[in-house]
Parts: structure tokens; sequence; C-alpha cells
């Protein structure tokens, strides 16, 4: 019964944490841990506890996002189309997450408030869009999850601000020439996030956009 059940769920999950700490290690390791985090999903469709099932369903989803983005990432110069599809795949992992857990300080997962989780899925589908050249879908997914969290997320105005340059640095290297308008509204607005101005990324974009910004005056 139950024991034998959520001990199988367990090995499983050890079995994702070896796989997905050697994912940059070992070729094998992201089609092990497709494999592995599968199988516990289709063991969860016969699983009884619905706090078990919400939890473990979190867990394999969020490791496939992982194993699907590293896949992508691997394969975008060798097969484009099937480096597509795993990119597809991860934002599908990211949504499952994003619609499973609450917008609150409950734990589906132990040891991660879901606002945290949450937090990370929206960057890690708007990264996987990037990598898609979905740059404008990648922007929508910032200003939505922006909206939920309300001026509260250092690592979505980080990853916002930082599409917004590398969108620029595409049209031209010359940071003088960037949308000032864009780029400056976006770091008003991430500037009223607390501590933001300690975050070291945050410190590395504001440096980049410094030309632009005393240009125009300030």
């Amino acid at each position: 019964g139950a024991a034998i059940s959520i001990n199988k769920l367990m090995n499983y999950r050890l079995l994702c944490i070896v796989y997905s700490r050697n994912l940059n290690q070992m070729d094998v390791a992201a089609e092990n841990l497709v494999r592995v985090a599968e199988k516990g999903l289709q063991f969860l469709e016969d699983y009884e506890d619905d706090s078990i099932k919400a939890e473990y369903y979190t867990i394999y989803n969020q490791y496939l996002a992982s194993a699907y983005q590293h896949l992508g990432e691997m394969t975008m110069d060798s097969d484009e189309e099937l480096a597509r599809t795993y990119y597809n795949k991860a934002i599908d992992c990211c949504d499952f997450i994003l619609g499973m857990v609450s917008k609150n300080e409950d734990s589906t997962i132990q040891n991660i408030s879901d606002t945290k989780l949450r937090e990370a899925k929206y960057c890690q589908k708007a990264d996987v869009l990037e990598a898609l050249g979905e740059f404008d879908k990648a922007c929508k997914v910032y200003e939505e999850a922006e909206e939920e969290f309300d001026k509260t997320s250092i690592s979505l105005y980080t990853g916002h601000l930082s599409l917004l340059c590398n969108m620029q640095e595409m049209r031209t290297p010359n940071v003088e020439s960037w949308n000032y308008t864009l780029l400056h509204d976006l770091y008003e607005e991430g500037s009223q996030v607390p501590d933001i101005n300690n975050d070291y990324r945050w410190k590395q974009l504001t440096q980049k956009l410094s030309p632009l910004f005393e240009k125009n005056g300030g």
C-alpha cells in the first residue's frame, strides 16, 4: 500500500536529484532525468493522497523543466527543430507549476514557498522564451509577473532589464543610442524593489546603462 508507494516516489525523487546534479558532467543525465521524472509522474496517477500528489507533481515537473531546458541548450546548434521541441516542453512544465501552486506563502514543496517557486518559474519561462528568440513573449511574462509581485522581486526586474538590454544590443552595440525611455522606465520601476541596489546583477546592468542614462540626464 501507501508506505511502499511513498518510498517509490521518494526513490524516483532521489534519482532525479542525482541526475540533475550531473546535468553538466554527464551527457545522458538529462535524458535519464526525463525518464525518471516521467516514471514518477505515471506512478502518481494512481496515488490517493492529494497533498502528496500536488507536491510530487510539482517536484517532477520542476525536474522536467530543467532537463528540457538543458536539452534545448545542448541541441540548439546541431538540431534547432528538436531544440525548440525541448524548449516548448520546458515552458509547458513551467506553466503546469504556475497553475499548480498558490500565490501566497504556502509550500506545495517543502523548504520553498509557493511565491518563491512562482518567481523562479516566471524567470525560467522568460529565459526559455528568450532562447527561442520569442522576445516579446518573454517581456510579457516579466510584465505579468511584475504585476503579481508588485515591486518585491529582484530577480524579475534583473531578468527583464537584462532581456531589454540584449534586445537593444542586437540592434546596435552602441549603448548611447539605445531606447532611453524604455530602459529608464523599467530601471526606475525596478529601483523601488527593496535591496535591489545591493544585487550584483542589477549593479552590472546599471553600470552597463550608465552611458545612456548620463547622456540623457540621469
